[in-house]
This record gives structure tokens, C-alpha cells and sequence, in this order.
């Protein structure tokens, strides 16, 4: 039995919509239009069309699960995962290279038939768009209500775009939402930095609480201009505040590089804490989470000097959920 295209639509969480693309594949989208058509006008365009946090929620009492997709995205990482949970266990993973074209396949038998809440994590190393979702004839196909579930927004570069967790599932931002039990919208891009133009004011998805996590890609952009930095970061945080003026928001400070010697000539890595710490501060609704205090400084937890490695990225998970639920945040 192959659901229809609406039936395949109802599936998707932790998005703002969908479009058609070739004619009949179902591409999920973590940004508005407005949002969109920006990052493309910047050069980001393909990193936004990544299906960064996506899934496919729904409760199923069959056995086959099988579907098409195609890529509509990519990062400059050349691998994917996408993986398969049931009941909140990992059961299977599809590992694979990215080639950024043609059309492939996803399959899997539950060796069982019985209900049970299946989640499938999109990559956030690409984008896909999907087709043919195929399941047992006559099984119940039911989307998982989240009508009830707190929202999250998560907001930064390529650290909460996903870089470098090897399971698209083992993601910071993935699982603080797997946490929560929330529906959780990615909107990290690789590459990005403090850009007020990015925030849409009329953004339909309405957070409960945000998380923002950028400031280590404006080091490099800024390199000794302390007065510039600081000017992005404030225009962007009082956009933010202004939009949410009544959402907690978490602010974390950048995590520690091994880059951070190599600069000489540009600020102190450390001059960005006492910037944000003191933007961050300046908003009664937001808590400062020190990046440097939730990874350990140690180069096994990365693996660049710079983007946490699946080890890394659960422990920046657990920091973030400690910092909300001290809080006060819950599902």
C-alpha cells in the first residue's frame, strides 16, 4: 500500500511545511519562504534545504516500511545516515554516501507486526524529498499527535546544524527534542553567524523556548574588530528578543577550538565570551548556557578542532538540557 501525498505530508515533524519537487517527491522545509529565499541570495541556499532534525512520526502496526528520495540539499560533508527508531530505540540506520543526485531507496521489515511509534531521522548532511512511501497493504498508518508537545527553535551554525555527530539521530538538537518530547525546528545552517536578516518576524511556528548557538564563524569574520562583532551580535539578539519578548532563550557561548592560538592578530577567543555574556545579559529572557563548560576541552570530543564528533554533541545535549531544566523548562 503507497500512501498518498497527503497521507506522506501528515508524517513529517520538527518542520514548517513541505513543497513538491520532480513532479511527486515530498521535500520537508525548516524555514519560511522569506527565510528561504535569503539564504539562497547569501550563498546558503543548499545548506537550508538540508533535512537538519526532520522526521517522519507516525504509530504503525505492519512490517514494511519503504520509500524513494532524492537529494535537494548538502553541506560539504559527504555522508548521511538516515535513522530508524521504534518505541525510542535505534533499530536501523541507513549509511551511505551523498552524491547529491538520483534517485535512491530506504527499506526496512520490523521482523514482528505489532504497533508501535516509529520515528525516521532525515540527514543533515543533505536534503531529500520523498516518494513512493510504501507500507503493508491494510496496516494503520496514524501521525503521532503533537498538538500537545512543547516547541522548540533551535538557532545557530554548523555545531546545531548537526557537524560532525555521525548518526543524523545523535545531533544536539535532535536529542534535546527527543528529550523534551518536543517538536523541535532546526534552523542551525553550517557556515552561518549572527545576521538579524534571517529572524522572520512572522515565522508561523511559535517556540516555546529557543535556543541560539552562534558566534565562533563571527570570530573569523570579524578577527580583531571587536566594535563589529559585538554590532552584529546585538542587532541580532534585539531582533530576537523583540520577536519572542516572552520565550525563554538560551544563549550559549561558543564551544572551545583548537584554533583559538592560532589567530594572534585577531581578538582573544575569549574577548567573544565577555561580548555575548554581556548582549546575552542585557535581555531578562535569556539564560547564558558557557559552551566551554558543557564539551570537554579535550580532542577526542571533535573531529576538527571545532565540531564535536557524536560523543561531543551528546555531551553539548546534556548541557543544554541541564541549563533549561534548572530553568525551569519541562515536556
Amino acid at each position: 500500500m503507497t500512501l498518498t501525498p497527503e497521507q506522506l505530508t501528515a508524517l513529517f515533524t520538527n518542520c514548517t511545511g513541505t513543497q513538491t519537487v520532480g513532479g511527486r517527491f515530498i521535500e520537508p522545509l525548516r524555514f519560511s519562504g522569506a527565510q528561504d529565499a535569503h539564504y539562497a541570495k547569501v550563498g546558503f541556499g543548499t545548506r537550508a534545504h538540508c533535512t537538519a532534525g526532520i522526521a517522519l512520526d507516525f504509530t504503525y502496526d505492519g512490517s514494511l516500511i519503504a520509500f524513494d528520495y532524492i537529494f535537494t540539499g548538502c553541506t560539504s560533508r559527504v555522508w548521511f545516515t538516515i535513522d530508524l527508531y521504534a518505541d525510542g530505540v535505534m533499530l536501523y540506520t541507513l549509511n551511505t554516501l551523498s552524491t547529491g543526485e538520483g534517485q535512491t531507496h530506504f527499506e526496512y521489515r520490523f521482523d514482528e507486526k505489532k504497533p508501535r511509534r516509529v520515528q525516521i531521522y532525515l540527514p543533515y548532511t543533505c536534503g531529500i524529498a520523498l516518494a513512493g512511501f510504501t507500507v503493508d497493504d491494510g496496516a494503520a498508518v496514524t501521525p503521532t499527535d503533537r498538538s500537545g508537545a512543547k516547541k522548540l527553535l533551535l538557532l545557530g551554525d554548523s555545531i546545531t546544524h548537526g557537524s560532525d555527530a555521525r548518526y543524523t539521530s545523535r545531533c544536539y538538537a535532535t536529542l534535546v527534542g527527543q528529550h523534551f518530547d518536543a517538536v523541535a525546528l532546526n534552523q542551525g545552517v553550517g557556515g552561518y553567524f549572527f545576521d538579524e536578516r534571517v529572524i522572520d518576524e512572522t515565522l508561523a511556528f511559535k517556540p516555546d523556548a529557543i535556543t541560539v548557538a552562534y558566534g565562533t564563524n563571527d570570530w573569523g569574520r570579524h578577527k580583531a574588530d571587536a566594535d563589529g562583532y559585538r554590532t552584529a551580535a546585538k542587532a541580532y539578539m534585539d531582533k530576537l528578543c523583540r520577536t519572542y519578548p516572552d520565550v525563554p532563550i538560551f544563549g550559549i557561548l561558543p564551544l572551545w577550538r583548537t584554533a583559538e592560538v592560532l589567530h594572534p592578530d585577531w581578538m582573544p577567543f575569549a574577548k567573544i565570551y565577555d561580548i555575548l555574556g554581556e548582549l546575552y545579559g542585557a535581555h531578562g529572557n535569556v539564560t547564558v548556557v558557557n559552551g566551554r563548560s558543557i564539551v570537554p576541552n579535550l580532542r577526542e570530543y571533535y573531529t576538527d578542532g571545532l565540531h564535536p564528533n557524536t560523543m561531543g554533541q551528546e555531551a553539548y545535549a546534556r548541557g543544554v538540557i541541564l541549563a533549561m531544566e534548572h530553568a525551569g523548562f519541562t515536556k
